[in-house]
C-alpha cells in the first residue's frame, strides 16, 4: 500500500485537467455563438452597403458607374458610431479614397 501511495508533492492533475477543459470547451461553444452572430452581421452589412450602391449606379451590371467616393460614403457612416476622433476619420477617409481611386483603373 505504502509503495502506491501518491507522495505529497504530486497532485492529482485529472481534476485540473478536466477543469481546464471544460474551460476550452466553453470558450469553443463561446467562440463558435460569437462568430455565427459576426457572419450575420456582416453579411446584413453589406446586402445593405450592396443595396445602396445599386441605387446610386445607374447600371448595376456595369462596374464603370461606381466612383471611389459611392464606395466610401457607407463605411464612413459606419464609422460614426466608433470612438474616432475627426482627424483620425479624415484620415481613414482620405486612405479609403485613394484605396478605391487605385482600383479604378480595373474597371475600365
Amino acid at each position: 500500500m505504502q509503495s502506491k501511495k501518491l507522495p505529497e508533492y504530486k497532485a492529482d492533475l485529472s481534476a485540473i485537467e478536466a477543469t481546464f477543459q471544460r474551460m476550452i470547451d466553453d470558450l469553443r461553444e463561446g467562440a463558435g455563438a460569437y462568430m455565427k452572430e459576426s457572419r450575420k452581421l456582416t453579411s446584413w452589412i453589406m446586402e445593405k452597403y450592396f443595396s445602396d450602391l445599386k441605387k446610386s449606379v445607374k447600371d448595376p451590371m456595369k462596374l464603370r458607374g461606381i466612383t471611389p467616393e459611392m464606395l466610401v460614403k457607407p463605411i464612413m457612416e459606419k464609422t460614426q458610431e466608433l470612438e474616432m476622433t475627426d482627424e483620425a476619420r479624415e484620415k481613414f477617409q482620405d486612405g479609403l479614397l485613394v484605396l478605391f481611386g487605385s482600383l479604378e483603373m480595373y474597371a475600365k
